[in-house]
């Protein structure tokens, strides 16, 4: 289970379908947030040069006045902190907010000393939250990544769905399945391949306490194409990638989910043991 769910904020607006999500985990697995304000010390610098400036009709020059975009960030900051907090309080869990200095992954990663759940809170488009997603999972111990793409809608009302490609996948990602659950309430598996034979331990290693509608749909194949239009017809309110999805293997398989999901996307990182 993850120690903290970090959620990474910044300059752009955030992104509300990834934040209804991030605390939906977060409630679940009764674990505190930590919220990073990405402050970019390299955009107030870059104010600084020529191709910022703004020509007006009569030829007068107007830059973008550092001092003036650090009161916006200031702004900006204070108004997501006072978000996080107030969503902290609906869902009684405790949050701290930190503001860092820099905006690459590895500024973040730097922070992240224990396995967590990461949140990608800012408003991006599919090709951005794929290069972070893809930078992010490349750099240390990452339990998973959440992310909305310009689709997702922020109403999770409908079940968490799950495509089983390999039972060795499930039992890693169960876990972190395990504190979603607690504040969902349908489960929509949809075994593919040969693990359609294995949906008697599927079942079994859910809890017993588990009050939900658990769904089973068989299917011998499964291309990306296809898990798409399943989402489309289900309408869940969050598609969880177990470790290792076929469906998931490059930058661009990545995009493509995120772009024409209808919902937010956790890819699990959790290996094997």
């Amino acid at each position: 289970m993850s120690e903290q769910i970090i959620l990474k904020l910044g300059g752009r607006p955030m992104n509300e379908a990834a934040l209804v999500a991030g605390f939906e985990f977060a409630k679940g697995s009764k674990k505190p947030v930590l919220a990073y304000f990405m402050e970019d010390e390299a955009l107030f610098q870059a104010s600084r040069f020529s191709f910022s400036k703004e020509v007006h009709v009569c030829g007068a020059k107007r830059g973008l006045e550092v001092h003036e975009l650090r009161r916006e960030s200031k702004i900006a900051m204070r108004a997501l902190s006072r978000e996080v907090k107030q969503r902290s309080k609906a869902a009684q869990i405790d949050s701290e907010f930190v503001m860092l200095n820099g905006n690459g992954p590895e500024v973040l990663q730097a922070q992240v000393e224990q396995p967590n759940v990461m949140v990608l809170g800012e408003h991006q488009s599919a090709r951005q939250l794929a290069k972070e997603c893809k930078k992010f999972s490349d750099q240390g111990e990452l339990q998973g990544i959440l992310m909305a793409g310009p689709r997702a809608g922020y109403h999770l009302n409908g079940p968490l769905a799950v495509v089983v490609h390999e039972l060795s996948a499930w039992e890693a990602g169960l876990p972190l399945l395990r504190g979603y659950l607690a504040s969902s309430t349908d489960l929509l598996i949809y075994c593919v391949g040969d693990v359609i034979n294995d949906q008697d331990q599927i079942l079994a290693s859910l809890d017993n306490d588990y009050a939900g509608e658990v769904m089973i749909e068989s299917l011998r194949r499964c291309d990306q194409s296809r898990l798409i239009w399943m989402m489309e017809r289900a309408q869940p309110g969050l598609f969880f990638a177990l470790p290792g999805a076929p469906y998931l293997v490059t930058e661009k398989d990545i995009e493509a989910m995120i772009r024409l999901l209808p919902c937010p996307l956790f890819v699990s990182l959790s290996h094997p043991s």
